[in-house]
């Protein structure tokens, strides 16, 4: 699985789709009412979409779910040990696992830890862009609008 292929999450669209629209309206609202001020109050608002994002701790929790990927794969370990475990041929069933199975498995810790930091740099990125964009209009918005 290609790390492009996990979907945005729902939490991630709205609060993009929440900044974006604020950044617009925000816009909208003081060029229609001539107060460059305006837009540079919408840009405190696009800041407080930035910390209740990172409120909601969401890389928190991507790390979170880590210790159950890690759990799975303790527990696949587990039971080809107790599969192997006083098996007529044991000698030779733990050297083909070893050859066989045992590289699939780091194969997919590799895969699932991959999934996880990109997630989590994700959302990180996505919850700085929001603050940055929302200061840079809080700080220098009022300089955008047109008198």
């Amino acid at each position: 699985m290609s790390s492009f292929n996990i979907k945005v999450s729902k939490e991630e669209k709205q609060s993009i789709y929440v900044s974006s629209g604020l950044l617009i309206l925000g816009y909208a609202l003081a060029t229609f009412m001539k107060s460059p001020d305006m837009f540079a109050r919408f840009g405190s608002l696009i800041v407080c979409v930035g910390v209740l994002f990172s409120i909601k701790g969401l890389p928190q929790l991507v790390d979170s779910a880590k210790s159950i990927y890690d759990e799975q794969i303790k527990m696949l370990r587990d039971s080809i040990e107790s599969a192997c475990e006083g098996h007529q041929y044991e000698t030779e069933m733990r050297a083909q696992m070893a050859e066989v199975v045992e590289p699939e498995i780091v194969k997919l810790e590799i895969s699932m830890n991959k999934q996880v930091h990109f997630v989590r740099n994700r959302l990180l990125r996505i919850e700085g862009a929001i603050v940055i964009v929302g200061t840079l209009t809080w700080g220098f918005g009022d300089l955008l609008v047109l008198r």
